[in-house]
């Protein structure tokens, strides 16, 4: 800044020098009146001068800011283009890979349902006919059970599996539909 210490040391002994005036008799204007006068408008000045000084640096370095911002959103740009076709892919792979481990988890349950159903049926014939009723009741109810998990396993993971082999793109659309509407 052009304005140093002293020009502001100046400045504030003048403004104190101008409250202990002298009533004068006459109506002319004392020299601490004259004084008074002239340092308030160096001080209306220098403060001037010094937003003006202050409010300058602003804008230059917000002018850099918006530089660098902008060259750092181009190369942000610049590398999502770049790898945008990679994080597709490998999404794509990703959501193929969880529908085929659920429709394994679920295959598995069923498939186990079923042998332990199976198991079942051969412990019914070996046993008297008290326990066989309530063997062919449990069998039952594991097969419905298996049932159950095998159709939920082909009819949603199916679907997802089919719709990513099939139709790639439409399978993104609709989970970023689905992701921007929260279900």
């Amino acid at each position: 800044m052009k304005y140093n210490l002293h020009s502001i040391i100046l400045c504030a002994a003048l403004l104190a020098f101008s409250v202990i005036t002298v009533p004068a008799a006459t109506n002319q204007p004392t020299t601490a009146e004259i004084v008074t006068s002239t340092a308030k408008q160096i001080v209306a000045t220098n403060i001037n001068q010094v937003m003006v000084e202050i409010l300058s640096g602003v804008k230059n370095a917000s002018g850099e800011m918006y530089k660098f911002s902008k060259q750092e959103v181009g190369q942000a740009y610049d590398f999502l283009k770049d790898q945008a076709p990679q994080v597709i892919q490998e999404f794509i792979v990703w959501k193929m890979a969880e529908a085929i481990v659920w429709a394994a988890i679920f295959g598995s349950v069923g498939g186990l349902l079923f042998y332990f159903a199976r198991q079942l049926k051969l412990r019914a014939k070996d046993t008297s006919s008290y326990y066989r009723d309530d063997y062919n009741i449990t069998k039952w109810v594991m097969r419905v059970v298996a049932c159950i998990l095998l159709v939920i396993s082909l009819g949603v993971c199916g679907m997802r599996i089919t719709q990513i082999a099939v139709a790639p793109r439409v399978f993104i659309i609709e989970y970023v539909v689905a992701t921007i509407n929260g279900k």
